[in-house]
Parts: structure tokens; C-alpha cells; sequence
């Protein structure tokens, strides 16, 4: 019975995993599915054998009668082999649960209707005529009732004084060998279920439709570039998204690591026969050496684009390409190019900052490890905590931490998602800093809300509304075209001249092409937003007037282009 409820950390352990993301990570990192089930379930046969190899001795060792006057082989046999399929079983179970929290009580219920139901029912009710096939056949799907049932057997043979000779062990006509047979069996048979299913769970596709699918996809998009004529469907017409979108179809310059064409996706809505289009015909590069920004409201479609570009989630239509390689399908080999650091920290409580960073240089591959762990540490200047167990971390340590993940190995391309969040302003500097040496050695696409972080970091910014890019460049280049002019802030030495100077502001910026209006007035302190005029006419206005109107100071300030994100913010629908 005790060796029984093991079944409830192997799906815990397996569930928290999935739940916290740390599965996910490791397999954005490279690791296979394959590896990290063999793995699991080497870690968990060792556990299991623990109390096995406990229960074995204390039997041998008390001289318990049942056991020493019988053949071990029977014992050994049934505990070593009920490990696997129960752990197997454990894993299938786990699919069933989102939290880790529930796990308990559902697998509680569950123990007792496969082992403790069927158990009476053999014994109690129908004891007089069940053959040998529909003891295999429980034995087979139910692993922990094959365990009690062959412990029980080999018991009441001791107790009827035929205890079971290592020969009654294999003899077909005997219980046992058919119990063995059929944990043997169902080990097998666990490990096919887990296997589809875990292929099923990642490419969220049955393996039956994935040739069809994948063959669906390839049509969509050339990663060659097809040869058509450039045809812009969007509901913006920024000059510099169209440019963007001729130079990738028509293979234009070799300095792009990253070349996304026209990736789409969209989603069933849960509970009706609509489709939700989430990213619509996105084309976006990204050169080698750059700091993009790919900024958006809520709701815009950039966590599903990142997902796309990293594996997570599959288009519905277009492709990408990191390095030449394509995401469609996503190789093992492209999981090396890229790396991620995502919004919330996921880590490894257990497993100290250098650890991580040496599972993460290994999975990518690194030519040196050891050296590329003590740089990593050094750019991200954990020197101090290196050797403590991350869960003592603070959030700026565990920030650095995420990022150098992301960033160990040199992958080509490295998706930072709010690298900043909930840390302070000393630790913000440091990121900073660190994000721009990394910028020297890879490529790295920055998704923001802080549009000071935006401004301080990208070479360029892609402004993405309603799943379609509607403006690129550089940021000043947005804060050129789409800004609201410039802001002028004026205060007076006495409340007097405060309308003097409203009325002449006005009267000096009359051409046509000139707007102003009065934004903020309190007591001698004017702030005013200007259209359509050059810096040199404002400053010019302003001295003119410095000294006649007792102005004692004035200011010039551009748009923010955290004002061109709210401008762009407000076009997005409340319904995607």
C-alpha cells in the first residue's frame, strides 16, 4: 500500500514542472522530450527503489517466515518490476492536471478505485471464478492492484505450506508468472500512451494529421521568398512597414538573423465556430547586432508571436527563419540558435545560479563550458551569489540570473521578455548595461511596456496594433513622424504677465501648418504643445519674448515616445 501512493510524487513532480514552466524552458533550451522523460524516470526508479530495497532487508533481516521459507525471486521480481508501468502510469495521470494543488486529493481518490475496489472485488465477491486472463488483464492496465495482487498470492501460498520455489515463480499456472508478464506488458504499453500523448501535447496536433499539417504549412510560405509583386494588406501604411516587407520578399541584403514572413495566426474562440485573428500577416527582420523593441498594448499579439518564434505555438499560416534555418517545422537544431528569457523568472529552487547556468551552456552546446558559466556570471555580475541556491535569490539577482540563461552559449537571436520587471532603479541600470554588451555578441528582440527602456535600448522599435506591425523605425524616427510636436513649458515671474504671454504664443505660431494650444496652466507656470513648427522657431519665439513679457524660464521638450505608444495604443480592439 505504501509503495503505492509513490504513484502521487511522480505526478506532482511531473504537474509542478509543467505548471511553473520549468519543462518548457528546458525544451526551448534543446533538451528532447525523450531526454527529459528518461531522466524523470531514472530519478524516480531510484526513488522508488528506496523503500523497495528498504522493505527487502527488513524482511530478511526480522526472519519474517513468509519470506525467508520462500524463494526471494517472487518478491524481487513483483517489487522491481510494478516500478516502471507505475511510474509510467503516474506520468498518463499527470496530463490531467493543471495545478499542483489538486493533485492530492484526485490521486487519493484514484488509488483507492485501482487498488482498493478491484482488490475486494477479486477477493470478496467473485473469488470463486476469476481465471488467470482477468487477473493478467487487471494486472496489465492497473500495475499498483498487480503488485498486491502478486504479494498476496505469494502469501497465501506460505500460508497454505506450498511457499512459491523460484521454479512456481515461472510456472504459467501460477498466478505470478502472468502478473510479471503483464507489468512487463504494461510498461510497454504506458510508455507508448505517454509518448503520444506528450507529441500530441507539444505539437498540438494528433500524430495522425501532423504529415498533413506540416504539409499545409510549407505551401503558405517559401523561406526563399516568393517572386510576386509586393502587396501590402494592412490597415496602416507606415513607409517604413512597406519597405520592410519589399526588402524580405524580395531577399535583399545578407544581415538579418532573424527574417519573419507574413506569420499569422489565429485561434478558435472557446465555444462557437468564430476565429480569432491574433497576428495578421507579419513581416519583420531583425539584423545581426540589434536591439529591436517590439512593443504593443495588451491584448496586440506579441506573446503569441514570441511563442511562434520559439517553438511554442504553431502558425497557422507564413514561417520564419532564424540563421536560414525555419521554424516550420521547428528543428532541434534552431532551439540551439535561440534563447529566452521570459516575463517571470522560472528557476530551479534547489539548484544554485551556477548550476543553471551550466545546464543551459551544455544543452546549447557550448565549445567551453566551464568558461562560458564564470563570463556569464561575470556580464551579469553574480559573482556573490553564484554558489547560493536560487531560491534565495533576490528579484534583481533572479532577473541577471533569467537573462544569462537566455544568453549563455551565444545563441544567435535572444527574446527578452520585460527584462526589468519588479526591479529597482540601481538594478535596472545594471540590466541595462548588461543588455548592451549583449547586443555586441547576438542579436536580441526587447518586448517592453517601459518606453524609457525602449527609448535607452532598440535600434529600432516595431509598434505592433490589433496583430498588424503599423510603424517601424528607429525611435526617433517615431517620435518624428507620429509625435505630437514638441512641448513648450514657460513661467513668469508674476501671475501679470501670464495672459500677455498666452496671447503672444499664439499670435507668433499663425501659418496653417501650425497648431498650439494651451495643455496646462498653473499659477506662473504655462505648458503648451506644439504642431507642425521647427525647434529653432520655438527657441526663437521664446527669447524674443524672454525679456518684454518677464519670462524667467522656458523649456523645449520633444514628444515622448511613450506619448506615440498611447497615440498607437488607442486604435487597438477591445475584442481581439
Amino acid at each position: 500500500l505504501a509503495l503505492s501512493f509513490t504513484l502521487l510524487f511522480y505526478v506532482t513532480n511531473m504537474v509542478r514542472e509543467r505548471e511553473h514552466g520549468q519543462k518548457q524552458l528546458l525544451a526551448m533550451a534543446g533538451l528532447e522530450s525523450r531526454a527529459y522523460y528518461l531522466a524523470a524516470f531514472i530519478r524516480d526508479y531510484l526513488i522508488y527503489l528506496l523503500p523497495t530495497s528498504v522493505f527487502l532487508i527488513m524482511m530478511k533481516a526480522r526472519s519474517t517466515p513468509m519470506f525467508v521459507e520462500s524463494s526471494p525471486v517472487g518478491y524481487v521480481l513483483l517489487l522491481f518490476l510494478a516500478g516502471p508501468p507505475s511510474i509510467l502510469l503516474g506520468y498518463l495521470l499527470s496530463f490531467a492536471f493543471s495545478k499542483s494543488q489538486s493533485v492530492a486529493l484526485a490521486i487519493g481518490f484514484i488509488l483507492l478505485m485501482i487498488i482498493f475496489v478491484p482488490f475486494v472485488i477479486i477477493h470478496y465477491v467473485f473469488s470463486d471464478r476469476i481465471d488467470l486472463s482477468t487477473i493478467g488483464a487487471l494486472s496489465f492496465f492497473l500495475p499498483t492492484f498487480a503488485l498486491q495482487r502478486g504479494l498476496t498470492e505469494l502469501a497465501l501460498g506460505w500460508s497454505k505450506g506450498f511457499p512459491y520455489s523460484a521454479s512456481m515463480v515461472f510456472n504459467i499456472r501460477n498466478p505470478i508468472l502472468p502478473t510479471l508478464l503483464a507489468l512487463v506488458a504494461s510498461t510497454a504499453f504506458y510508455g507508448i500512451l505517454v509518448t503520444c500523448l506528450e507529441y500530441t501535447v507539444s505539437a498540438r496536433v494528433s500524430p495522425l494529421k501532423s504529415t498533413r499539417r506540416l504539409y499545409n504549412r510549407k505551401r503558405h510560405v517559401s523561406t526563399d521568398g516568393p517572386e510576386t509583386k509586393v502587396d501590402i494588406k494592412s490597415d496602416y501604411s507606415d513607409e517604413e512597414v512597406i519597405n520592410e516587407k519589399r526588402r524580405i520578399l524580395e531577399n535583399r541584403e545578407d544581415t538579418d538573423a532573424m527574417r519573419i514572413q507574413g506569420l499569422t495566426k489565429e485561434f478558435l474562440v472557446p465555444y462557437s465556430n468564430r476565429r480569432r485573428l491574433v497576428i495578421d500577416d507579419l513581416w519583420l527582420s531583425l539584423r545581426r547586432n540589434e536591439c529591436l523593441g517590439y512593443l504593443g498594448p495588451n491584448g496586440a499579439g506579441k506573446t503569441t508571436t514570441i511563442k511562434m518564434l520559439i517553438g511554442a505555438v504553431s502558425p497557422t499560416s507564413g514561417n520564419a527563419t532564424v540563421e536560414g534555418h525555419p521554424i516550420v517545422p521547428y528543428s532541434a537544431e534552431l532551439r540551439q540558435l535561440v534563447g529566452v528569457c521570459q516575463q517571470f523568472d522560472i528557476l530551479f529552487s534547489e539548484l544554485t545560479g551556477r548550476e543553471h547556468l551550466r545546464l543551459f551552456a551544455r544543452l546549447r552546446g557550448a565549445a567551453n563550458i566551464e568558461e562560458a558559466v564564470e563570463t556569464t556570471i561575470n556580464d551579469m555580475r553574480l559573482q556573490e551569489v553564484a554558489d547560493q541556491k536560487s531560491k534565495g535569490y533576490s528579484g534583481g539577482n533572479k532577473r541577471r540570473l533569467s537573462i544569462g540563461m537566455a544568453a549563455i552559449g551565444h545563441p544567435k537571436v535572444v527574446f527578452l521578455d520585460e527584462p526589468t520587471t519588479g526591479v529597482d532603479v540601481h538594478i535596472r541600470q545594471s540590466i541595462w548595461n548588461a543588455i548592451r554588451e549583449l547586443k555586441k555578441k547576438t542579436s536580441v528582440v526587447l518586448i517592453t511596456h517601459s518606453m524609457e527602456e525602449a527609448d535607452a535600448l532598440c535600434d529600432r522599435i516595431g509598434l505592433t496594433v490589433n496583430g498588424q506591425l503599423a510603424a517601424l523605425g528607429t525611435p526617433q524616427r517615431l517620435k518624428n513622424v507620429y509625435g505630437r510636436g514638441y512641448k513648450i513649458n514657460v513661467r513668469t515671474a508674476t501671475t501679470d504677465t501670464v495672459e500677455s504671454v498666452i496671447q503672444q504664443i499664439f499670435q507668433r505660431f499663425t501659418m496653417k501648418y501650425e497648431q498650439i494650444k494651451l495643455i496646462r496652466r498653473l499659477g506662473c507656470n504655462l505648458e503648451f504643445e506644439v504642431e507642425g513648427s521647427t525647434v529653432g522657431k520655438i527657441f526663437q519665439v521664446l527669447q524674443e519674448l524672454r525679456s518684454p513679457l518677464n519670462i524667467i524660464d522656458h523649456a523645449v521638450a520633444q514628444t515622448t515616445l511613450a506619448q506615440v505608444f498611447v497615440e498607437f495604443a488607442k486604435q487597438q480592439r477591445l475584442d481581439l
